[in-house]
């Protein structure tokens, strides 16, 4: 915080990822038009063409794809074999599908996993980050974003991925102490992977030469009878 310039009367343009993460890479405001079908918006003028004639370009996109394949070579996916497995469980195990107590029902994998935690701490292990450069680092980590259930030092608990208390558009009494609580634990656990990022900088003797940028795509709010992501007068603070 000592280093650090905090813009805190700024918000998301958007109360979704896919529109969210664009307008932070392009700096316009998303397509009013553009619906889910459409997916990401696809912006050849980015942060990415920008800078990846000059800069060697790091770059880890989650949801969207923004870099061109020529600037940022896609990694095989890894999850397939994971997604063939799951496909086989359900499929084996379709007729006795459980529901538990939090209305969770059997989940395949993606971005919102329990590994994120781990995702990110091995790409932050893996950048080499004494290169003169010039370098463009960036990763999307989908973190703290829901569902809540890492602890600060990265655990994970076993938990339904909202309490009780949400109700898809906002909140009502009972959840909503314990769901700011494991919004705060997971927020804790981000900032341990920034605490290694900035560890790594400095003993490579470039954090002093380094821009260090970290932003949320879209917030969360905690109040009750109010939205959970966009804004209005009862919930701006949040």
């Amino acid at each position: 915080a000592d280093t650090a310039s905090w813009y805190r009367a700024n918000t998301t343009v958007s109360l979704f990822t896919r529109d969210a993460v664009p307008a932070i890479l392009t700096g316009r405001y998303p397509d009013p038009g553009n619906t889910a079908e459409d997916g990401p918006a696809q912006d050849p003028d980015n942060l990415f063409t920008l800078l990846g004639g000059t800069y060697d370009l790091h770059v880890r996109e989650q949801i969207t794809q923004l870099c061109p394949p020529d600037l940022c070579p896609r990694p095989r996916p890894a999850g397939l074999g994971r997604l063939l497995g799951d496909a086989a469980e359900l499929w084996t195990g379709s007729a006795r599908v459980e529901v538990d107590a939090g209305g969770d029902e059997f989940a395949l994998p993606s971005v919102l996993d329990d590994d994120r935690f781990g995702e990110v701490r091995r790409w932050i292990g893996e950048q080499e980050f004494a290169d003169p450069g010039p370098d463009l680092f960036f990763y999307h980590a989908p973190l703290p974003h829901d569902p809540w259930q890492f602890l600060p030092d990265g655990s994970t608990y076993a938990t339904s991925r909202y309490p009780i208390g949400y109700r898809n558009i906002g909140w009502y009494g009972p959840g909503i102490g314990v769901a700011r609580q494991r919004h705060v634990l997971q927020a804790q656990a981000s900032d341990r992977l920034l605490g290694e990022l900035l560890d790594r900088l400095r003993a490579a003797g470039t954090l002093d030469d380094t821009l260090v940028v970290v932003t949320a795509d879209h917030g969360h709010a905690f109040v009750d009878d109010e939205p959970w992501r966009w804004l209005s007068e009862g919930n701006h603070e949040e």
